[in-house]
């Protein structure tokens, strides 16, 4: 028996609305002697995208389907229509491999080192409620943080580098609020295996600036996060 994977992902739309909270299904449909197996089950999120993925062992070659169960102008009609497509075998994977992806730099706030700031290396997932940690950490007395990880998946992964932090914070800074970043690695910096040979540096990142994808959370600094 050989161990097989495959992956699919888009966008569904009813009209020209997102067609969001639609069930899609990964299945192998096998039209010899091993049994048809789900290979993975989810909903598209608010933008109606999805991304499903699995892998299974069988003697033969599997035939992956990909299935939507929908009500887009269906009206009053009971149950949902069901639509497959056949993915080709050319999409077929041996297995999964290992990604890998490191980071590097400095925070400061203003003209200070920002020591003990909350540091994440993490795994976008389509509900960033499923978000996975690939390494988390704290910046040391100088502001400088290091962190690297992998994970094995069959499409390429999306990592990003994630921290809390309190500079400064204008109407913030007098309560228990703090600052949330949020910033994309670099694909050209992703690795094979588990180690990556490459680091991508961002230099020195300074907490006053306002950043285009900071967020607020209303926490203490010293509980934990999603």
């Amino acid at each position: 028996m050989r161990q097989q994977s495959v992956a699919v992902h888009g966008k569904l739309m009813c009209g020209s609305k997102p067609a969001s909270g639609v069930t899609v299904k990964l299945w192998d449909e096998d039209d010899g002697p091993d049994r048809d197996d789900e290979l993975d089950k989810k909903q598209t999120d608010g933008n109606g995208e999805f991304r499903l993925q699995g892998t299974t062992r069988e003697l033969t070659s599997i035939d992956p389907v990909f299935k939507i169960y929908h009500d887009c102008d269906d009206g009053i009609k009971p149950g949902q229509r069901k639509v497959k497509f056949r993915i080709p075998s050319s999409y077929i994977s041996s297995a999964f491999r290992f990604q890998s992806v490191a980071v590097t730099g400095k925070i400061f706030c203003g003209d200070k080192p920002a020591a003990r700031i909350r540091v994440k290396l993490r795994e976008a997932a389509l509900v960033e409620l499923f978000d996975e940690v690939l390494d988390q950490g704290f910046t040391d007395l100088h502001g400088h943080f290091h962190l690297e990880g992998y994970k094995a998946e069959l499409s390429q992964i999306e990592p990003y580098f994630h921290a809390h932090y309190e500079c400064n914070d204008g109407e913030l800074r007098n309560s228990k609020c703090c600052g949330k970043l949020r910033v994309a690695i670099p694909k050209d910096t992703l690795g094979d295996g588990k180690k990556s040979p490459k680091v991508f540096d961002f230099g020195v990142l300074n907490l006053e600036t306002i950043f285009a994808e900071e967020k607020r959370k209303k926490e203490a600094l010293n509980e934990e996060d999603d």
